[in-house]
């Protein structure tokens, strides 16, 4: 539903009048709701105008999207670009450009979708592109990131029986970039294949973590999981990985963990319904897997089987290294609704006090990220696992403020699509706006 120029008076009304200042939380709240309103009609009134310069342009005007976004919107040149893919992936998909005029989703949405589809080969772009009510109904539904991650799932699903030829395309692809700049300062950029990109992330959160433990070797806690303090420590383990005569000793040994349904391990071809793939959501052929199960320094998880002592009992206070595995076995993210903090940067948390129970059980383990712990620990903010894993988020005053179900890791739902005629004739538009300069 297009929002009405009668909400739209109230909405700006609203802002108008209203004293920031002296808001409470529920007015804050209102206020934000006016906010999204009048945000998302902006939205649509910025790619109305994207798209009718565009149109001039094409008949022989001197102004096309990128000059009108530059001129009078005071983006950069990067901005511009986007704005203008903005508009072809919104005319490609009516039902997501109803739900941003409505306000309904945000223009992260409708970027998160463009760049998406950008870096997908043409086929699996039609077929994204011919699902619009069922990815306006995800958007709505979703952070940008989390859209983002739905997104390329599923793109990774529809290409599923070509997995070994993209990954050996992305192999292909695969490259190191390094410059110094006029201050002296070294720059080192890599883009490197699933698997191999894999294995350098293990060695660099070992590396890390030996770095740390030899500056604070009393200490039993993890390296700080993000932030500048863990951009200096990658660094000086990055040049210990590079410049170290032999291998380091010490805590931290590297350790990558690869997710695979038992049927597909056993039979050497990958289910319809399985999974393959890293702990960090990164797809990998089932050939693939089965070589690397050959490396000493790669560790199954096999999802449905059995083989470790899960609960640990009231012997120990951390989380054992089994139960770590298993928890990154089902999660890739902070377990706190909707955080996209990945699971190497989160810390095992006690959903009930162990200090209470004196146990350490995977039932009541969950990991999270460390300004979300410090939420719970510092600020009185509650998380409570159900026995099906589902979770309810409390507020410091008992409040529920949200309840999600456990979703396990796996791959998306198949569905039935047929290819939209209104998305391919959209498709060769897409194409030629990603390529212009």
């Amino acid at each position: 539903m297009v929002l009405q120029p009668a909400d739209l008076d109230l909405a700006l009304a609203a802002l108008r009048s209203t004293e920031v200042s002296s808001l409470d939380e529920a007015g804050l709240r209102e206020i934000g709701a006016a906010l999204v309103r009048v945000r998302g009609w902006l939205d649509g009134v910025d790619v109305a105008c994207t798209r009718r310069a565009e149109v001039l342009k094409a008949g022989g005007g001197a102004i096309d999207g990128r000059l009108f976004q530059r001129e009078h919107g005071s983006r950069s040149q990067r901005g511009a670009r986007a704005a203008v893919e903005r508009v072809g992936v919104l005319d490609a998909l009516p039902e997501l450009a109803d739900a941003l005029e409505a306000g309904r989703v945000g223009v992260g949405h409708a970027d998160a979708v463009a760049q998406v589809i950008a870096g997908v080969e043409p086929e699996v772009r039609t077929e994204l592109l011919s699902s619009g009510p069922w990815l306006a109904r995800e958007a709505q539904r979703s952070s940008v990131e989390e859209l983002e991650r739905t997104l390329r799932r599923e793109a990774r699903s529809l290409r599923r029986a070509d997995a070994g030829e993209h990954l050996a395309r992305q192999r292909q692809a695969s490259n190191v970039r390094r410059w110094v700049d006029g201050d002296g300062m070294h720059h080192l950029h890599a883009e490197l294949d699933p698997e191999r990109g894999a294995r350098v992330f293990a060695a660099l959160d070992a590396a890390v973590e030996r770095v740390f433990h030899r500056a604070h070797p009393e200490g039993t806690h993890r390296a700080p999981s993000g932030g500048w303090a863990n951009s200096r420590l990658a660094a000086h383990a990055l040049v210990e990985l590079c410049t170290a005569p032999g291998p380091a000793a010490g805590p931290g040994v590297g350790e990558l963990v690869v997710l695979i349904d038992y049927a597909s391990l056993h039979l050497g071809i990958e289910q319809l319904d399985g999974i393959c793939e890293t702990s960090s959501g990164v797809p990998l052929p089932i050939t693939t897997a089965r070589r690397m199960l050959c490396d000493a320094a790669i560790l199954p998880v096999v999802l449905g089987g059995e083989g470790q002592v899960l609960d640990a009992g009231s012997t120990r206070r951390l989380a054992t290294r089994a139960q770590r595995r298993s928890l990154r076995a089902m999660y890739r993210t902070c377990g706190w609704p909707g955080c996209p903090v990945p699971f190497h940067h989160c810390e095992i948390h006690h959903t009930r006090t162990w200090r209470v129970h004196e146990r350490t059980d995977l039932a009541d383990l969950v990991p999270i990220c460390s300004e979300h712990h410090h939420q719970v620990h510092d600020l009185g903010w509650h998380l409570a696992l159900a026995d099906d894993r589902a979770v309810t988020l409390y507020a410091p005053d008992g409040r529920v403020v949200e309840q999600r179900p456990f979703v396990p890791i796996g791959p998306c739902p198949a569905r039935r699509r047929r290819p939209d005629p209104h998305a391919r004739h959209v498709l060769g538009r897409l194409q030629s706006l990603t390529r212009r300069e």
